[in-house]
């Protein structure tokens, strides 16, 4: 469960680094998007790293995590990439590994992974549940074959990354607003 170097073996043109980060349960939808990028990698000849935590197995979560080694398992062309939870300097080391952060969840409130993902410019896909990312980059969360065209779109497309950055900035904004609002000045 350490971390993987971007320059093993593989040649890194033909590796696929995914993100899929956050704790193990089953609204997080980490099976449907590992398949999605499983498709993905095959249809563009890459090999995929999929990384997920595995510390916080939660909600029983414990199917979900079966699941996605078995689904790994049957596609040794693939790697399913495990770690502990990791302090935050270390977290953002790795997130700076990755090609593409996914969090195409079922339900969220802010989504820290993926604002952690956004703060250091690499691209990502979600559901419209993480509300602050521009919607070019929302997918559903039960269609493979939109999570496919998503991650796709966010690859050709990741110079446009930065309309995710003024989204968590503007999130932001407007949630200081309402914090000074009802509990008084910040600074």
């Amino acid at each position: 469960m350490g971390f993987f170097n971007k320059n093993d073996a593989d040649d890194d043109s033909k590796v696929l680094n995914i993100g899929c980060f956050g704790a193990v349960r089953p609204l997080k939808n980490q099976l449907i998007q590992a398949i999605a990028a499983i498709e993905y990698a095959n249809r563009t000849g890459q090999k995929l790293r999929f990384h997920i935590n595995v510390k916080r197995i939660e909600g029983k979560g414990e199917p979900v995590l079966k699941n996605l080694r078995e689904l790994f398992k049957n596609n040794p062309k693939h790697e399913l990439m495990e770690y502990d939870w990791l302090s935050h300097d270390e977290f953002i080391d790795l997130v700076q590994r990755m090609d593409l952060g996914m969090q195409v969840s079922f339900t969220e409130t802010f989504n820290i992974v993926t604002a952690d993902f956004v703060n250091n410019n690499i691209p990502v896909v979600v559901s419209k549940e993480v509300s602050w990312v521009n919607p070019l980059f929302w997918s559903s969360t039960n269609k493979v074959e939109s999570m496919i065209g998503k991650i796709k779109l966010a690859l050709a497309l990741s110079k446009l990354k930065f309309l995710n950055k003024i989204g968590l900035w503007w999130f932001s904004f407007k949630s200081e607003k309402i914090w000074t609002k009802y509990f008084g000045q910040t600074k």
